[in-house]
C-alpha cells in the first residue's frame, strides 16, 4: 500500500478508551491466513487457518485502527492469537540467539543491584535473557519465566530456572502478589489482548519501586514498510502497535511511571536487506506473481535459487525507497516503568477519568 484509508471509525481503544479512530486498513480470514500459510504450498493449513481465524474474530474481516487520541493502533475485534493459530502459523517456530533490547534491558537493570532482584520474564522463548541474568549474578531460584513452548520450557528447565507454562494473567493469590523487584516482557505485549486484565495483573505482581521492562516492535518501522509496499503487521498475530505515549497512558491507570524509552539504532545495511525481505515476501502473497511461484516449489534447491533470483529484483525494485531508511526505523523499541507506592499498599484498580477519555 502506498496510504492508510484515514477513515474515520468508532472502535473503543484498549489503552485509552476513546472510541473515536481511523481505519488505517481492513484484512478478511483468508488474506490473514495467507500472510503466514501460502495456499498455493499447502492449501489444506492455509484453509484450516484461514477458518481458525475466522473463529477467533466472529466475522469473516478485521479493521486495523488507529486512536486519535493516544495514537495505539489496535486490531478491531481486539482478539489474540491463541495456541491453535501459532500451531498452524509457525508450525517451525525458533527463537533468535540475542536481541538489541536484552542488552538495552541489562543496562537498565546494572543501574541497580542486580543480584538482589526478584525477576518475572514473561514469554521467555528459550531462556536466552535468563541465562544472561544468571551470568551476571541473579540466582537461579530469585528468577521465573513463563513461556508457552514445551521446547521453550524445556529449554528453562535444563538450567535449573523455574518456568511456567501460565498466562501471566492466570498468576494470582498471596504466594504471588508484590513478590517481584522487576518484570520483563520482550516481543511479547503486541501479541496481547485483555489489557486492562494484563496491567492489573503486573501492577499486583510488581512491588511498589519495583520496574516493568517492554520491548516492542517499533511502530514507525512498521508505518515504513506498511506504506513501502513491505509485510503489514498482521493480525491476529500482532494485534497492538504500542507506542511510549501508550505507556505513559496505560502506566498511569494502573500505578505505573514510564521512565525511560529508547528505539534500536537502525544500522542500514541490516534494515535494506530485511525491507527488500519483507518486499519480496509480501509480493509472495500475490497468487500467479512470479515470487508466489518461487516459494512455493518443492524442490529445496531450486527454491532457493528462484528465491536468489527473486531477492534481487525485489532490491533492484526498492531501489528508490531504500534512500528513506534511517536510524530511528531499527526494528525495536523498549521502555521502562516503575510501579508507584500505594498509600493503603494494595496493587493499584484500574483509574479513568473524563479527560481520560474521548
Amino acid at each position: 500500500m502506498n496510504a492508510y484509508d484515514e477513515e474515520p471509525i468508532e472502535a473503543a481503544c484498549p489503552v485509552c478508551g476513546c472510541s473515536e479512530g481511523r481505519q488505517l486498513w481492513t484484512v478478511d480470514c483468508a488474506e490473514s491466513a495467507r500472510h503466514f500459510v501460502l495456499p498455493e504450498a499447502d492449501p489444506q493449513r492455509h484453509a484450516e487457518l484461514a477458518s481458525h481465524i475466522a473463529l477467533l474474530w466472529q466475522a469473516d474481516r478485521c479493521r486495523v485502527v488507529r486512536c486519535s487520541r493516544c495514537r495505539f493502533c489496535f486490531s478491531w475485534p481486539f482478539v489474540a492469537g491463541d495456541a491453535r493459530f501459532y500451531a498452524l502459523a509457525y508450525p517451525n517456530h525458533g527463537y533468535p540467539k540475542w536481541k538489541w533490547e536484552y542488552d538495552a534491558a541489562l543496562d537498565w537493570i546494572a543501574a541497580g543491584q542486580a543480584s538482589n532482584l526478584d525477576l518475572l520474564e514473561i514469554g521467555a522463548g528459550n531462556g536466552a535473557f535468563a541465562a544472561a541474568l544468571v551470568e551476571r549474578g541473579i540466582a537461579k531460584d530469585r528468577i521465573v519465566c513463563t513461556e508457552f513452548s514445551a521446547g521453550g520450557r524445556a529449554a528453562i528447565g535444563v538450567m535449573g530456572i523455574r518456568c511456567l507454562s501460565d498466562d501471566v494473567r492466570d498468576l494470582s493469590g498471596p504466594d504471588w502478589f508484590a513478590r517481584f523487584d522487576l518484570v520483563c516482557m520482550f516481543q511479547v505485549l503486541e501479541h496481547m489482548d485483555r489489557l486492562d486484565e494484563l496491567f492489573a495483573r503486573l501492577a499486583a505482581l510488581i512491588r511498589p519501586g519495583g520496574r516493568l521492562i517492554a520491548a516492542v516492535p517499533n511502530p514507525a518501522m512498521i508505518e515504513f514498510n506498511e506504506l513501502n509496499g513491505a509485510l503489514r503487521d498482521m493480525p491476529p498475530c500482532h494485534v497492538g502497535r504500542w507506542n511510549a505515549d501508550c505507556f505513559e497512558q496505560i502506566g498511569r491507570r494502573f500505578g505505573f511511571q514510564l521512565d525511560h524509552s529508547a528505539v534500536e539504532p537502525g544500522r542500514w545495511t541490516a534494515m535494506a536487506k530485511q525491507f527488500v525481505g519483507y518486499r519480496l515476501l509480501q509480493r509472495a502473497q500475490t497468487p500467479g506473481s512470479w515470487a508466489n511461484r518461487a516459494f512455493r516449489l518443492r524442490w529445496r534447491p531450486l527454491r532457493r535459487a528462484a528465491q536468489a533470483i527473486m531477492m534481487l529484483a525485489a532490491a533492484i525494485g526498492a531501489l528508490g525507497r531504500l534512500h528513506r531508511l534511517h536510524p530511528d526505523l531499527g526494528n525495536a523499541m523498549i521502555v521502562c516503568l516503575t510501579r508507584r507506592p500505594n498509600r493503603d499498599g494494595q496493587s493499584p484498580a484500574a483509574k479513568s477519568s473524563p479527560d481520560e477519555m474521548c
